[in-house]
């Protein structure tokens, strides 16, 4: 038996899949913009919310 799948939706109802929270994920890993540490401790749809909130047209005023 398998599970259902997790559907989720950013702030432009876009669709997130699993594959996207890993790309976005190794795209932030990768930038020397960040000083990463401790990011053993974060999860996939951490690094899609910091994607979000750097997304300047998603600010709320």
């Amino acid at each position: 038996m398998s599970s259902q799948p997790i559907i989720l939706f950013d702030f432009d109802g876009v669709i997130i899949t699993q594959k996207s929270l890993e790309y976005t994920a190794s795209i932030f890993r990768k930038k020397k913009f960040y000083r990463w540490k401790s990011i053993e401790n974060l999860r996939l749809i951490d690094f899609a919310r910091m994607f979000e909130e750097a997304d300047s047209k998603n600010k709320l005023k």
